[in-house]
């Protein structure tokens, strides 16, 4: 009787762990699309980017040997002033998710970036997340842009 309780409170717990993951993975995706992808990458509404991105947020990139930083305050207004202005990117674009990886409350998530017009791949995207209080945000980026 001890081993069967013991079984079934063990994968209780097992389920109990696999449904919250799969919560945080589609909370994830979600805090990603609306806030990164349809906020900043296609020149959407960015007012879900400032409860996507946590402030200090930023790109970390490599340019001629050298680590760049653009930060998510710059990001932002140049976006804003682009859509007001009636600019809009050369293309729009749309992602996968091949790996969400979730450990308590931080997160890794590699996001490919494709052109919706020829689902040409543009971007592999290395995001950073924490859980906060208020739910996932992202906290950083690295990336490689694909010739």
């Amino acid at each position: 009787m001890k081993k069967f309780i013991f079984l079934s409170l063990a994968l209780f717990i097992s389920f109990s762990l696999i449904a919250q993951n799969q919560s945080d993975k589609e909370a994830i995706k979600q805090v990603i699309q609306s806030g990164y992808v349809d906020g900043l990458l296609n020149y959407g509404n960015t007012e879900p980017t400032h409860k996507s991105f946590h402030p200090d947020f930023y790109i970390s990139g490599l340019k001629d040997n050298q680590l760049t930083k653009y930060p998510l305050k710059e990001w932002i207004p140049r976006v804003d002033k682009a859509r007001t202005e009636g600019k809009t990117p050369d293309m729009k674009f749309h992602v996968k998710f091949p790996i969400i990886e979730i450990t308590e409350k931080a997160a890794m998530v590699q996001m490919d970036i494709f052109d919706k017009a020829t689902d040409k791949q543009i971007f592999t995207d290395y995001l950073l997340l924490y859980k906060f209080d208020e739910g996932w945000k992202i906290v950083q980026k690295i990336y490689h842009r694909f010739p």
